[in-house]
């Protein structure tokens, strides 16, 4: 009884949309509510760092001690805002100045082909690579640097069933694949 009309932005930019009045409720990864919304925290999305083994193969350092080769290897961003790969190298290679090579693909279940088509490397959810990781189709390349990115969801705060019903599947999903 109700139809949607869905908008596609970062998590880090969906708050504008809230802003905006461009949607009534949003996936955020901002905690503060924006004017005239509740939030509530809908858990920790893990990112790994992954690549097929041929890809890594063929842009690893051959000492295989060093990741440094992913600051020149090619990698896979959602879209222009995504910053995640970005933010990872800069945790994991402080002094790596190397400027952006890749390719944009802001389509989720394409921009997780990629990776596996040895596009490039990249973020991919944990829940969206882990049968590849198990499979060994793709390998992790930095195991002990996952990337964690709470997420929440943001409502306007007006009476509505519907609204209350979407937020409580949303709520009840986010506890199923979320950290």
């Amino acid at each position: 009884r109700a139809t949607f009309d869905l908008h596609r932005d970062d998590e880090q930019f969906s708050t504008d949309l809230l802003h905006s009045g461009a949607v009534m409720a949003a996936v955020t990864a901002s905690p503060i509510p924006v004017q005239g919304c509740r939030v509530e925290r809908l858990g920790t999305m893990r990112y790994l760092a992954v690549a097929t083994e041929e890809f890594a193969e063929r842009w690893r350092d051959r000492t295989g001690k060093s990741l440094d080769w992913l600051a020149a290897a090619p990698r896979v961003d959602f879209d222009r805002k995504d910053t995640y790969q970005e933010s990872f190298l800069a945790k994991l290679l402080p002094d790596s100045t190397t400027p952006r090579v890749g390719h944009f693909i802001p389509a989720s279940t394409q921009f997780a082909d990629a990776v596996r088509l040895s596009l490039g490397w990249s973020l991919l959810p944990e829940a969206q690579c882990r049968a590849d990781l198990r499979s060994g189709h793709l390998v992790e390349l930095a195991p002990k640097l996952p990337h964690d990115v709470d997420l929440h969801w943001q409502r306007w705060s007006i009476p509505s069933p519907i609204l209350d019903t979407v937020s409580a599947v949303v709520g009840a999903t986010a506890a199923k694949f979320l950290r």
